[in-house]
């Protein structure tokens, strides 16, 4: 019997600072049939670029990026537009 899969959802923006952080929490769970979905709200700093770079490195990391700032809500919803399966959490960056 497999397991279900469960998508970590990370809306971002401008979290630079925080998101290697943030995915490497995701990434070292102990359940390990998950999928990483990041979506990067068009941040002024070089978020989008460190989310690419890492996904290149990293199995089972999605990144996406809005085209304009829609807000954290919209934001948020997007991420669920990438899920796989019945199961997901977000992570916030705090």
């Amino acid at each position: 019997m497999s397991l279900p899969l469960v998508s970590i959802l990370i809306p971002t923006h401008s979290g630079g600072r925080l998101i290697v952080e943030v995915i490497e929490s995701a990434i070292n769970q102990t359940y390990k049939n998950i999928e990483s979905i990041v979506v990067e709200n068009s941040s002024p700093d070089r978020t989008w670029e460190m989310l690419e770079n890492y996904s290149q490195e990293e199995k089972g990391i999605e990144v996406y990026r809005d085209g304009e700032n829609i807000g954290p809500v919209r934001n948020w919803k997007r991420c669920l537009e990438y899920v796989q399966d019945e199961y997901a959490k977000r992570m916030l960056l705090s």
